[in-house]
């Protein structure tokens, strides 16, 4: 499931390039961005983040709609089982 400050996360860190610089944007933790990014990235099951390059970049994914993505991963298996039903 998507959560709200998971991609709020997301797209600070982006926009910033740093995981510290959207810490400070949103007054948290260095290490609670990292958690809520890597959260984001299991429930679209891809990287969404080149962590190696400063400033950090998103992977092609992650420019694309991380948000729609995750979306239609969680709906794909429903409709698989829906049609075998």
């Amino acid at each position: 499931m998507l959560d709200f400050k998971e991609l709020e996360a997301f797209v600070w860190a982006v926009r910033l390039g740093s995981f510290r610089k959207a810490a400070m944007r949103l007054h948290l933790t260095q290490p609670s961005i990292s958690e809520r990014i890597s959260r984001l990235e299991s429930s679209v099951g891809e990287v969404l983040l080149e962590r190696s390059a400063r400033p950090i970049q998103p992977t092609a994914l992650g420019q694309a709609d991380p948000a729609h993505h995750a979306r239609t991963r969680v709906l794909r298996p429903r409709r698989a089982s829906s049609a075998a039903a």
